[in-house]
């Protein structure tokens, strides 16, 4: 391992000081397979999704940093990772606590000279990102697993706003609206939905027609439409709804946590 290491060191022009765990160049094919030899199957999906090479989020996140990119931070702390706590998935009674603390992890990483904050940064945003990366009581492992905070954030994505989101929120708020002193309470409908007979009724607008202080968001024209028509006839008693509106600053949290739930 050691001599593929430093035979593809030696071909990129490497000037490090130090060969460190960071320094593996795992967008290597033979640096990459000889690392991985000894390990149980399931690695090259983790090494080439999370760690290093062309397509991993690593060199992504690193293309959209400078500050990333300038000293190679995302791969060189993905690489100290893996090289630290990948082999402990042979033997897991091998160590009580597993993964690598951040004192460790910087030790990996940092050549003399730089600055540790600029990997501690990275570090953060790959515990975000990272699909296969866990953490746990201040240490960090990569397992052949997706963490399932990350397996939590792909499924959330696969629910659509019009046919899941919506129709469950408006579910929630026909269970927790009674009709009290109105003679209907109306939820996300349209104006040919709620009767213009001179009873006083509650019209609740849908999450995307809110209200915003000092800006005139969609709520106004939705508002108006049910105010001024029922259906294609003028209404008569405009004085007799109330409208209940969702506040603008408040609404994709909502949204986001019903697709948690």
């Amino acid at each position: 391992l050691m001599a593929k290491v430093i035979h593809r060191l030696w071909k990129d022009g490497n000037n490090d000081l130090m060969i460190q765990p960071a320094s593996l160049p795992l967008y290597d094919a033979d640096a990459r397979n000889e690392s991985i030899y000894y390990l149980p199957q399931g690695w090259d999906p983790v090494l080439e999704r999370d760690i290093d090479g062309e397509r991993a989020e690593t060199t992504e996140l690193e293309s959209k940093d400078p500050r990333f990119g300038a000293v190679q931070a995302s791969r060189r702390t993905a690489r100290t990772i893996f090289f630290g706590s990948a082999p402990d998935c042979v033997d897991m009674g091998a160590k009580t606590a597993r993964g690598l603390d951040v004192r460790h992890i910087a030790l990996g990483v940092v050549q003399p000279g730089q600055q540790a904050g600029v990997f501690k940064d990275a570090l953060r945003r790959l515990e975000d990102q990272l699909h296969y990366l866990n953490s746990a009581n201040d240490r960090y492992w990569f397992d052949t697993r997706p963490n399932l905070r990350r397996e939590m954030e792909e499924r959330k994505r696969r629910f659509n706003d019009k046919e899941d989101v919506v129709p469950a929120i408006r579910d929630r708020v026909v269970r927790t609206c009674s009709t009290g002193a109105f003679s209907g309470v109306h939820v996300f409908t349209s104006c040919y939905d709620v009767p213009d007979n001179g009873m006083l009724r509650l019209v609740v607008l849908p999450p995307d027609a809110a209200y915003a202080k000092n800006e005139n968001h969609r709520w106004q024209p939705a508002a108006e439409e049910i105010l001024k028509t029922r259906g294609d006839q003028p209404r008569q008693g405009q004085n007799l709804i109330l409208f209940l509106v969702a506040d603008f600053n408040t609404v994709s949290r909502l949204k986001d946590q019903v697709r948690s739930w």
